[in-house]
């Protein structure tokens, strides 16, 4: 994984830019074009990386996902949220680099707790975050989804440094 770029851009839409992926993320509208994939790589590269990161998920194949790891609004809790090309799916991929990057934000971002949400169509978001050791803590059906432009139930799940399965 590293920082995002703007050079991601025509990458991710090929291999993010469906909507059944972006129907699974909170913050990604539909539908995704080249314009506003740009403006979001240019607005991750400001962020304060020891309380903001947007980072590409890389393979032999090149570019196949995003990962994000944040303060959660005015709060001092971290919000991960992913996703990944349907290509990659299944193959463990996505649950290593959730791994690695609540690592990094319990040493370098001094997250005390980081919070993910999963919509209920989407259990394998949930296999990923319990095999990186997050604990579903209660239904979230305040859950809102850009793309469907609609609140989407799903299950609000916690990490601590402690539970963290590396």
């Amino acid at each position: 994984m590293r920082p995002v770029e703007i050079d991601d851009t025509e990458p991710f839409i090929d291999v993010c830019g469906e909507y059944d992926i972006v129907k699974m993320t909170a913050s990604w509208s539909w539908p995704v074009t080249k314009e506003v994939a740009r403006e979001r790589f240019c607005n991750a590269l400001k962020f304060d990386p020891s309380k903001r990161l947007t980072l590409a998920i890389l393979h032999d194949d090149g570019f196949i996902g995003l990962a994000g790891l944040g303060i959660k609004d005015d709060t001092d809790v971290h919000k991960l949220g992913y996703m990944i090309g349907r290509s990659w799916w299944g193959r463990g991929l996505m649950t290593e680099a959730v791994k690695a990057l609540c690592q990094h934000g319990f040493s370098a971002m001094n997250a005390d707790v980081i919070e993910a949400d999963h919509y209920f169509d989407n259990p394998a978001s949930g296999r990923v975050l319990e095999k990186a050791g997050f604990v579903k803590i209660r239904p979230a059906d305040d859950t809102y989804s850009a793309a469907r432009q609609e609140n989407v139930p799903g299950w609000h799940f916690r990490l601590t440094s402690e539970g963290l399965r590396m």
